[in-house]
Protein backbone atom coordinates (compact mmCIF):
# COMPACT_ATOMS: atom_id res chain seq x y z
CA UNK A 1 0.00 0.00 0.00
CA UNK A 2 1.95 3.03 -0.92
CA UNK A 3 -1.58 5.38 -1.07
CA UNK A 4 -4.45 6.31 1.51
CA UNK A 5 -7.17 8.41 0.51
CA UNK A 6 -8.55 10.66 3.26
CA UNK A 7 -12.49 12.07 3.77
CA UNK A 8 -14.76 13.16 6.04
CA UNK A 9 -16.47 9.90 7.28
CA UNK A 10 -13.19 8.30 8.56
CA UNK A 11 -10.20 7.16 6.24
CA UNK A 12 -9.09 4.57 4.09
CA UNK A 13 -6.34 2.52 2.49
CA UNK A 14 -5.70 2.75 -1.23
CA UNK A 15 -4.03 0.42 -3.67
CA UNK A 16 -2.55 0.64 -6.57
CA UNK A 17 0.24 -1.73 -6.94
CA UNK A 18 -1.45 -4.70 -9.39
CA UNK A 19 0.90 -6.39 -11.53
CA UNK A 20 0.61 -5.10 -15.36
CA UNK A 21 -0.75 -9.18 -16.82
CA UNK A 22 0.46 -10.01 -20.99
CA UNK A 23 4.04 -9.48 -22.45
CA UNK A 24 5.41 -8.09 -25.99
CA UNK A 25 6.65 -10.73 -28.61
CA UNK A 26 9.79 -10.13 -30.34
CA UNK A 27 11.17 -11.83 -32.85
CA UNK A 28 14.42 -13.24 -32.42
CA UNK A 29 16.48 -11.08 -34.33
CA UNK A 30 14.40 -8.02 -33.35
CA UNK A 31 15.52 -6.80 -30.32
CA UNK A 32 18.56 -8.14 -27.67
CA UNK A 33 17.17 -9.73 -24.74
CA UNK A 34 18.15 -6.40 -22.52
CA UNK A 35 16.53 -4.23 -25.19
CA UNK A 36 13.04 -6.12 -24.87
CA UNK A 37 13.60 -6.02 -21.22
CA UNK A 38 14.18 -2.64 -21.39
CA UNK A 39 10.55 -1.66 -23.47
CA UNK A 40 8.49 -4.31 -21.34
CA UNK A 41 9.64 -2.22 -18.16
CA UNK A 42 8.74 1.39 -19.89
CA UNK A 43 5.46 -0.41 -20.89
CA UNK A 44 4.40 -1.59 -17.84
CA UNK A 45 5.75 1.84 -15.88
CA UNK A 46 3.34 3.41 -18.52
CA UNK A 47 0.71 1.22 -17.76
CA UNK A 48 0.73 1.55 -14.00
CA UNK A 49 0.94 5.51 -14.12
CA UNK A 50 -2.25 5.30 -16.18
CA UNK A 51 -3.89 3.16 -13.80
CA UNK A 52 -2.77 5.24 -10.52
CA UNK A 53 -4.15 8.31 -12.61
CA UNK A 54 -7.19 7.14 -13.15
CA UNK A 55 -7.55 5.66 -9.38
CA UNK A 56 -7.00 9.02 -8.36
CA UNK A 57 -9.49 10.50 -10.23
CA UNK A 58 -12.26 8.05 -9.25
CA UNK A 59 -11.19 8.77 -5.33
CA UNK A 60 -10.81 12.66 -6.37
CA UNK A 61 -14.35 12.09 -7.57
CA UNK A 62 -15.36 10.72 -4.62
CA UNK A 63 -13.75 13.95 -2.29
CA UNK A 64 -11.11 11.92 -1.09
CA UNK A 65 -7.30 13.10 -1.43
CA UNK A 66 -4.60 10.76 -1.94
CA UNK A 67 -1.64 11.07 -0.04
CA UNK A 68 1.86 9.20 -0.76
CA UNK A 69 3.21 6.82 1.40
CA UNK A 70 6.58 5.24 1.05
CA UNK A 71 6.31 1.66 0.27
CA UNK A 72 8.42 0.69 2.96
CA UNK A 73 6.61 -1.90 5.06
CA UNK A 74 5.95 1.02 7.28
CA UNK A 75 3.19 2.55 4.70
CA UNK A 76 -0.10 1.37 6.94
CA UNK A 77 1.01 2.57 9.78
CA UNK A 78 2.48 5.96 8.23
CA UNK A 79 -0.93 6.30 6.33
CA UNK A 80 -2.68 5.94 10.13
CA UNK A 81 -0.20 8.70 11.48
CA UNK A 82 -0.76 11.54 9.13
CA UNK A 83 -4.36 10.63 9.37
CA UNK A 84 -4.28 11.07 12.77
CA UNK A 85 -1.39 13.08 13.56
CA UNK A 86 -1.07 14.93 10.27
CA UNK A 87 2.69 13.48 10.33
CA UNK A 88 3.45 10.21 8.86
CA UNK A 89 6.62 10.12 10.41
CA UNK A 90 4.85 9.48 13.47
CA UNK A 91 4.31 5.58 12.15
CA UNK A 92 6.18 3.93 15.22
CA UNK A 93 3.64 5.78 17.33
CA UNK A 94 0.53 4.28 16.07
CA UNK A 95 2.39 0.79 15.19
CA UNK A 96 2.94 0.93 19.16
CA UNK A 97 -0.29 1.73 19.56
CA UNK A 98 -1.81 -1.36 17.33
CA UNK A 99 0.30 -4.19 18.78
CA UNK A 100 -0.15 -2.85 22.37
CA UNK A 101 -4.44 -2.84 21.52
CA UNK A 102 -4.37 -6.20 19.94
CA UNK A 103 -2.07 -7.34 23.23
CA UNK A 104 -4.27 -6.28 25.77
CA UNK A 105 -7.21 -7.93 23.09
CA UNK A 106 -5.51 -10.98 23.03
CA UNK A 107 -8.41 -13.45 23.49
CA UNK A 108 -9.42 -11.63 20.75
CA UNK A 109 -7.30 -11.12 18.21
CA UNK A 110 -5.13 -14.35 18.96
CA UNK A 111 -7.69 -16.44 17.10
CA UNK A 112 -6.74 -14.64 13.70
CA UNK A 113 -2.98 -15.81 13.79
CA UNK A 114 -1.92 -18.79 12.52
CA UNK A 115 2.01 -18.73 14.36
CA UNK A 116 2.48 -18.11 18.12
CA UNK A 117 0.46 -15.16 18.95
CA UNK A 118 3.26 -13.57 21.61
CA UNK A 119 6.35 -14.65 18.26
CA UNK A 120 3.60 -12.62 15.73
CA UNK A 121 3.27 -9.73 18.11
CA UNK A 122 6.86 -9.22 18.50
CA UNK A 123 8.20 -9.51 15.27
CA UNK A 124 5.16 -7.00 14.00
CA UNK A 125 6.20 -4.07 16.56
CA UNK A 126 9.75 -4.24 14.17
CA UNK A 127 9.81 -1.21 11.79
CA UNK A 128 9.10 -2.24 8.34
CA UNK A 129 7.07 -4.62 8.95
CA UNK A 130 3.56 -5.33 7.10
CA UNK A 131 0.64 -4.50 8.31
CA UNK A 132 -2.75 -6.31 7.22
CA UNK A 133 -6.25 -7.02 7.78
CA UNK A 134 -6.36 -7.38 11.16
CA UNK A 135 -4.17 -4.49 12.00
CA UNK A 136 -7.05 -1.95 9.96
CA UNK A 137 -9.35 -3.63 12.31
CA UNK A 138 -7.62 -3.20 15.15
CA UNK A 139 -6.84 0.57 13.97
CA UNK A 140 -10.81 0.85 13.65
CA UNK A 141 -11.36 0.03 17.41
CA UNK A 142 -8.65 1.99 18.32
CA UNK A 143 -9.83 5.39 16.87
CA UNK A 144 -13.58 4.18 17.22
CA UNK A 145 -13.70 4.88 13.24
CA UNK A 146 -14.54 3.31 10.08
CA UNK A 147 -11.67 1.73 7.68
CA UNK A 148 -12.30 1.59 4.34
CA UNK A 149 -9.87 -0.24 2.06
CA UNK A 150 -9.92 1.35 -1.73
CA UNK A 151 -8.24 -0.66 -4.79
CA UNK A 152 -8.70 -0.49 -8.70
CA UNK A 153 -11.27 -2.86 -8.37
CA UNK A 154 -13.55 -2.19 -5.48
CA UNK A 155 -14.23 -0.93 -2.12
CA UNK A 156 -13.91 -2.95 1.61
CA UNK A 157 -15.14 -1.75 4.65
CA UNK A 158 -14.37 -3.23 7.64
Amino acid sequence: MRLYAQGSAGFGVASSSFDLIGAALFGPSALSSEEASQIAGTAEEKARKMRDEKFRRELNQQNLVVHDMADDGNCLFSAVAHQIYNDPELHVTTRAQCYNYMERNRSYYSGFVLEDFDKYLSKQRNNKEWGGHLELRAFGEIYNRNVIVYDELHVLGS
